[in-house]
């Protein structure tokens, strides 16, 4: 992964198995919150994709790999933004 690359980001997440629907709009929020973004955190749109991936990391009915995929998913936003 490389920080600052969303083609490296999209395709990590790609790799821990976060859907293409899900990639897309991540891309949107991401793109959507570039004038926004601070050092510190990501934009409005994107923690609101994070807060949807854990929304249905914890009503996949107890799977531990939905979990999973969302905490690595955090990570890699946080790689990709600097921040981790």
């Amino acid at each position: 992964m490389v920080e600052g690359d969303l083609e490296s980001l999209i395709s990590r997440l790609a790799e821990i198995g976060i859907g293409e629907p899900d990639r897309l709009d991540l891309r949107e929020a991401i793109e959507a919150d570039e004038g926004e973004k601070t050092a510190n955190e990501p934009g409005e749109r994107t923690k609101g994709w994070l807060a949807t991936i854990t929304l249905k990391a914890a009503t996949s009915a107890g799977r531990v790999t939905e979990g999973g995929v969302a905490a690595l998913a955090a990570t890699a936003i946080a790689h990709y933004l600097g921040i981790a």
